[in-house]
């Protein structure tokens, strides 16, 4: 549910005239009741609200169980409602997002001209004086607050560049794609084996 709420979060700031970094599709905004010209990402909204009813089913469930001692208590019967309804809720949230990243687009042109924004690599510029000049953090520090904060011309940076320097497990020069996409693939056969099982034994019940 936070996941969910703080990505439909960036993506509708990040999409707003402010940034423009995306484009809502038509299908996945509405028309303002009062702005002619506007476009309201209420699917993204919507979203980030539902996550409040997700945590309160969780917080539901948390309370009912907080206190009961060990064994089967008749007060567990209250958890199956926030329980399932929560499932529901999480099942169409992910269906309503990747319907949202589906009709998204990227404006490239206003990503890579935010990115070569100096301002963003002074931290990068101090560790390239540590590592490569053998000062220490606290005199790079230095020397580079007095750079930007002076009358200087800020040197230019090229982000595609500084990007792939990112080698970081998960930063952008390694995203870890390869990995990660095995391990979905994997737990997306667990999923359909237990899934399986469960309306085979279904089944069986229904038969009895």
């Amino acid at each position: 549910a936070t996941t969910i709420s703080r990505l439909s979060n960036d993506l509708a700031y990040f999409s707003s005239s402010a940034y423009g970094f995306f484009q809502l599709g038509d299908n996945i905004s509405t028309g303002s009741s009062i702005m002619p010209q506007k476009r309201n990402p209420d699917p993204l909204e919507i979203l980030r609200g539902t996550a409040g009813l997700l945590l309160g089913f969780h917080i539901q469930v948390a309370v009912i169980t907080k206190g009961l001692p060990i064994g089967y208590q008749r007060d567990l019967q209250l958890t199956k409602k926030p329980f399932i309804e929560g499932v529901k809720l999480a099942k169409h949230s992910l269906q309503a997002l990747n319907v949202v990243l589906k009709n998204i687009s990227i404006n490239k042109k206003k990503l890579v001209e935010a990115s070569n924004d100096p301002q963003l690599y002074a931290a990068e510029m101090a560790n390239d004086l540590v590592t490569q000049k053998g000062l220490s953090f606290r005199e790079a520090y230095r020397q580079v607050k007095d750079i930007y904060l002076g009358e200087a011309d800020l040197p230019k940076f090229d982000s595609q560049k500084s990007l792939k320097r990112s080698k970081g497990l998960g930063m952008s020069g390694n995203l870890n794609l390869t990995p990660t996409q095995k391990s979905l693939t994997l737990e997306k056969r667990l999923t359909n084996s237990s899934k399986h099982k469960f309306e085979t034994t279904l089944k069986k019940i229904w038969q009895i």
